[in-house]
């Protein structure tokens, strides 16, 4: 995920209830998440993020993880569909200052926050 923080309070989502005027980059991502109907809602689809950024900062890629919908398998079998284009799907809601570079499937058991590695 890359984008520009200027109206932004940061990357990590933060509850409305609380700041409710406050729109961060993941409230924008979930958002698209859900209009695409990639994953039902935040708390389900075991998000994980690597770093984070304070208001008003840029990024040129943080990486996220979780669980998104798959095609359906048109046999009926019970094997796992293939992706959707996630990056064309999600950058055609995203706001122009938010992006998705890249996509690609996580090993088993791989989280963002503890299983990236600067390279």
């Amino acid at each position: 995920v890359a984008y520009v923080g200027t109206k932004y309070h940061g990357l990590a989502w933060q509850d409305p209830n609380i700041c409710p005027n406050c729109p961060t980059v993941e409230s924008k991502l979930f958002e698209a998440l859900v209009k695409t109907c990639l994953i039902r809602d935040r708390q389900s689809c075991g998000y994980s993020r690597c770093g984070r950024t304070d208001r008003g900062v840029h990024a040129a890629g943080n990486y996220v993880a979780l669980q998104l919908r798959k095609k359906p398998v048109k046999d009926g079998s019970e094997e796992q569909g293939e992706d959707y284009d996630y990056i064309a799907m999600l950058n055609g809601v995203l706001p122009l200052d938010i992006r998705i570079l890249a996509a690609c499937r996580a090993p088993d058991g791989f989280d963002a926050r503890f299983s990236c590695r600067y390279g």
